[in-house]
């Protein structure tokens, strides 16, 4: 005869201690690290504090140097100062301070960081960088590589540092065709390797990231690139608790010998990543043998969608090149053009075209005078755009 009640107890006691487990599990806090970049505020050595909405023994917005535990520490004395964490997964939102007191803050007022918790990680900030502003990886204008760490990717033996060190590929030269896309002084050149030596179809970099590439809030990656020959331009994101992601830009490449700006769509991404990686010129197969020249420019993380020179709509850009034009200005992507108007920098229209029939046309700016133009384009919606072209 067996005991009815002792069932039943038992088969409570073991639901409880699976509904006990599934909530620890859930509630499991996570180790993070926050490192923050003091030396632009000149800081090394003094107190820097952190607060937000972590709760738990990090408090919910604790006024700065009211609670201990939000106190970030400087081991090495050099200006980075860092603070480990446990909390749960989730958002939270957070500032650096400096000082005892609200008026510290890195920015008054809003936005705060943002930060999503997933998994264990080191997070690194620079101090005063706002996160909408951009983050250059970068711009080259000061001979140095910027936040990249790089290595050769895809050139066959050249990817070997032992064989090949790296400025046998990749070297910061003048701007060999400045115009009014990229007027930089410096860019980085790329001895894109071909199948002479092994080279591949992702040739690019990959390149490590301090502090690392943020894309919480900024979700643009852009590129400018001088190619002499038109192929797929590809960026990756690796090493990020939220994955890794290698996307296509989204323009694609419509120019060859002149300054282009790519675009890479990250809005799915929510975090930090440790690794950036740019191929700008993967082909669907690879048999060129012989080296090519690529230029690069400005890597850049943002919140803009769009390029300098167009609106990116539908895996479309609005395009208008070239600029500075010689002979003819081309039009396209902006729906079905039915006025296009060009004005002097006096506000008088020097011509006017009412095409009212394609997507893509050309404009004769051979009888102008070498000069800035105002160009005007309106298409069969309504909508209208406008863009000084240097003549």
């Amino acid at each position: 005869m067996f005991n009815l009640n002792s069932i039943i107890m038992k088969k409570l006691l073991l639901s409880l201690f699976f509904v006990s487990a599934m909530l620890n599990l859930i509630a499991d806090p996570i180790q993070v690290t926050f490192n923050v970049n003091m030396t632009p505020a000149g800081l090394a050595g003094e107190q820097v504090w952190i607060s937000g909405n972590f709760g738990g023994d990090w408090g919910s917005w604790n006024e700065p140097g009211t609670n201990p535990n939000c106190e970030l520490t400087d081991p090495d004395g050099d200006g980075y100062f860092s603070i480990t964490m446990l909390l749960e997964p989730g958002d939270y939102q957070f500032k650096f301070f400096k000082g005892n007191g609200w008026d510290g803050g890195e920015w008054p007022g809003d936005p705060n960081r943002v930060v999503t918790i997933s998994a264990t990680w080191d997070h690194y900030y620079t101090w005063g960088q706002k996160i909408q502003d951009p983050q250059v990886l970068a711009d080259f204008e000061d001979g140095t590589w910027g936040l990249l760490t790089p290595h050769v990717m895809g050139c066959g033996d050249y990817d070997n540092v032992e064989l090949h060190p790296i400025e046998e590929t990749f070297t910061i030269v003048d701007n060999p065709a400045p115009d009014a896309m990229n007027s930089s002084a410096k860019v980085l050149k790329f001895k894109r390797w071909g199948t002479a030596v092994s080279g591949m179809a992702w040739g690019g970099f990959w390149a490590n990231l301090m502090p690392y590439a943020d894309v919480q809030i900024n979700k643009y990656v852009h590129v400018k690139l001088l190619k002499p020959e038109i192929s797929p331009v590809k960026f990756k994101l690796e090493n990020g608790p939220s994955g890794t992601l290698e996307i296509a830009s989204v323009n694609a490449q419509q120019l060859t010998g002149q300054w282009e700006e790519f675009v890479f769509d990250y809005s799915e991404k929510v975090s930090q990543f440790k690794i950036a990686v740019l191929m700008p010129d993967f082909p669907e197969t690879f048999s060129r043998v012989d080296p090519i020249d690529i230029y690069i420019d400005d890597i850049v993380i943002n919140t803009n969608p769009n390029t300098a020179n167009g609106i990116i709509n539908n895996n479309k850009v609005f395009m208008m090149y070239p600029n500075p034009v010689k002979d003819k200005l081309y039009i396209e992507n902006f729906g079905r053009i039915d006025r296009v108007a060009v004005y002097n920098l006096a506000g008088q229209m020097v011509k006017l075209i009412e095409p009212r029939t394609s997507s893509k046309i050309a404009i004769d700016f051979t009888d102008l005078n070498t000069g800035l133009y105002l160009v005007n384009v309106l298409n069969s919606e309504g909508k209208s755009v406008t863009h000084k072209v240097q003549k």
